[in-house]
């Protein structure tokens, strides 16, 4: 397997501290919070809510959650992260909290049945954020009949450009070890594997559950190392040694989360608090300073640059989730959503040429590919309608979609795009 080390400059040194940002007084909450459809309203204009209380849910039993107490002032479309347009609720805020503020009310999970572990993270809208945000029960029953699953948690970030993953990590280190218990009780998993940072601290008494487990360790500053494929190769390789060999059967069907998502569990099940608030990292060199910030749901994008100082350089592109793996947001008065751990303010000064170009055949995609795969055919049998066999269903399959090769590619070519498109048929 290939790697690059320092691919993206970013601040080096973690965070210390987390500020709690600003309430948002009009919070504009986006019905899809991830992949898949709207959810339908179960409230009205006018309706008062309370923090935490149910404003949307969809068909399957997926729900949105109202992150202040207030009014329901509208119910509109407007545009999402994604670019899309989608429908949002805008709350106006007003009255007394049920969480914030308040003692936390603590319930020993150890005695609730898997069920009902289960009916707490869909009910609270737990939302699965290693890769594609994407409900978590909704994964735990898709896993539901295979056998000796596994549990993989990532403690670090996969994106360099992003600090989010490894703060949770390092500073709610006991409550995302007893959220991934939680996950893995819920799901009947076999084990428990956690992927660590080679300089990460990990302590296994606080493991307060019977379930196997294990830990394996990789060099996060080389890039890629925290995909599913990089995992399987470090876990496969770590499994000759007769102490992992019982963790040799994990695979791509293994269900793979990071840290917030397990603590969002945590706070699910052991607090009964629903998902209304994200750890987001804030950054830029557009900014007067960065900040590791715990922000409500709603919560505008050029609210938190006000935050951190207002802008030092007009920014000419913002970026959500990385700048590697992330996705370019044309509004600054985009609102954060479950699925959006950071956000970027980049100057024009660090933005290379965009215009795209026919491929040139250099070959930069392929040398680079971690996977020794070919990007470059992948893209053109999706983008120019070639027949697509199951070879090449399979090829793409192994694609980590690490956006190595977009990168790489003097055309400009959006390669793992195309990649992506072949894994979707």
């Amino acid at each position: 397997m290939r790697y690059v080390s320092n691919f993206v400059r970013s601040e080096r040194q973690m965070f210390k501290t987390c500020v709690r940002a600003f309430l948002p007084p009009s919070p504009v909450v986006a019905f899809r919070q991830g992949k898949g459809s709207d959810c339908s309203a179960v409230v009205s204009e006018g309706d008062a809510v309370r923090e935490g209380q149910l404003i949307a849910v969809l068909p399957d039993g997926d729900s949105v959650h109202s992150p202040v107490p207030g009014t329901v002032d509208s119910i509109f479309q407007t545009t999402l992260p994604d670019g899309k347009l989608g429908t949002s609720v805008k709350i106006r805020t007003g009255g007394s909290f049920s969480f914030l503020g308040k003692k936390d009310v603590v319930t020993n999970w150890h005695t609730l049945l898997k069920s009902e572990i289960l009916d707490a993270i869909k009910s609270c809208g737990v939302v699965n954020t290693f890769f594609e945000p994407e409900p978590l029960f909704e994964i735990i029953e898709k896993s539901s009949e295979i056998k000796n699953n596994f549990l993989v948690v990532r403690m670090f970030d996969e994106d360099p450009g992003r600090l989010t993953d490894s703060f949770v990590a390092q500073f709610c280190l006991s409550k995302v070890t007893e959220g991934a218990c939680i996950t893995a009780r819920a799901m009947g998993a076999a084990g428990i594997v956690f992927v660590l940072d080679k300089n990460q601290e990990f302590n296994p008494s606080l493991l307060n559950d019977s379930v196997p487990f294990c830990a394996v360790r990789v060099d996060a500053s080389k890039y890629p190392a925290g995909f599913r494929e990089n995992i399987i190769t470090v876990v496969r390789k770590n499994a000759r040694l007769p102490e992992y060999k019982f963790f040799s059967a994990m695979s791509r069907k293994s269900i793979f989360i990071d840290p917030e998502t397990a603590l969002s569990v945590y706070e699910a099940v052991v607090l009964g608090k629903p998902v209304i608030e994200r750890f987001v990292h804030v950054t830029g060199n557009c900014l007067r300073s960065a900040a590791m910030m715990k922000v409500r749901i709603g919560t505008s994008i050029s609210s938190l640059a006000e935050q951190c100082g207002g802008f030092k350089i007009a920014p000419a592109k913002i970026a959500v989730n990385g700048l590697i793996t992330g996705k370019t947001v044309a509004d600054p008065e985009v609102c954060i959503t479950k699925s959006i751990k950071s956000v970027s303010f980049i100057p024009s000064l660090e933005l290379f040429n965009q215009v795209l170009s026919p491929c040139i055949r250099c070959g930069k995609c392929r040398s680079v590919c971690p996977e020794h795969l070919y990007p470059d055919l992948m893209y053109r049998s999706a983008t120019e309608g070639l027949a697509t066999g199951n070879e090449l269903k399979k090829t793409a399959a192994l694609c980590s979609l690490c956006n190595l090769c977009s990168s790489a590619c003097p055309a400009r070519l959006p390669l793992s795009i195309g990649v992506r498109l072949l894994q979707e048929k």
